[in-house]
């Protein structure tokens, strides 16, 4: 998987097949990352992180830091050994359940949430629109989120969704 655009273009980032995640896909990053415009000094979030491509694609097109929340260990190590492999990268790494670390986080220009997609149903006691709260919640004025699910989830905030397949991307701002 390889950084599309920015100062970090072409680094390829490790992944694993043995590992129990979902990467975004390079047509749903691209479309992600134009519909952002810059990021220039945002501070981002990348929670549920994976690989991190969309942390390390915020680095490349100009985020001043980003924070990863990573539960699981073995993802969180190639995490951290793909954090390694991009210069000058102010990079927070934190292995941490998501809605925890959300709870008890500084305010972010930028957040990226792209849980498991059983994740609401595992976890009975949090639905996407309390989730969605939170993430506005710890978002700057103006700031964005961007949430990643499967496309049947219904959200009932007025916000911007596309649907690549079966995954909806669903972008929001604070106001």
């Amino acid at each position: 998987m390889k950084i599309l655009s920015g100062i970090y273009k072409g680094i390829s980032i490790k992944t694993s097949s043995r590992q129990n995640y979902r990467p975004t896909q390079s047509k749903v990053r691209k479309s992600i990352f134009d519909s952002l415009g810059s990021l220039e000094n945002f501070s981002v979030l990348d929670l549920f992180s994976g690989t991190g491509i969309l942390g390390f694609e915020s680095a490349s097109r100009g985020a001043s830091s980003v924070v990863f929340v990573e539960k699981n260990l073995s993802i969180y190590k190639m995490l951290k050994k793909n954090a390694t492999l991009f210069s000058n990268g102010n990079f927070e790494i934190k292995r941490n359940d998501a809605i925890r670390f959300l709870k008890n986080t500084q305010p972010f220009d930028l957040i990226f949430a792209d849980p498991p997609y059983n994740y609401f149903i595992r976890n009975s006691g949090i639905d996407v629109d309390l989730f969605i709260d939170m993430m506005l919640d710890k978002m700057n004025f103006q700031g964005r989120f961007v949430f990643e699910c499967p496309y049947r989830i219904d959200i009932s905030y007025p916000i911007k969704t596309k649907v690549f397949g079966e995954t909806k991307v669903c972008v929001g701002k604070k106001e």
